[in-house]
């Protein structure tokens, strides 16, 4: 517990809810960026792994066309 004259108690209230404002924003900041980099890595292995999964299907499907002959 800090113990604040009475005369400076509204400047360190306001001091105190300026830091609050400040490491709040910087919170919601970091997350927003978390989130961001998230959803690009998400669709970047959504679309990797479509690609990877086309490339199996037409493996599959020249394979079966040379054992056929």
């Amino acid at each position: 517990m800090i113990i604040v004259s009475k005369k400076s108690k509204k400047g360190f209230v306001l001091a105190e809810a300026l830091m609050t404002l400040i490491l709040v924003s910087t919170a919601l900041c970091f997350e927003y960026e978390q989130l961001k980099d998230f959803n690009y890595h998400d669709k970047r292995l959504k679309k990797q792994y479509q690609n990877a999964t086309q490339e199996r299907i037409n493996a599959l499907e020249v394979w079966y066309d040379y054992a056929k002959k």
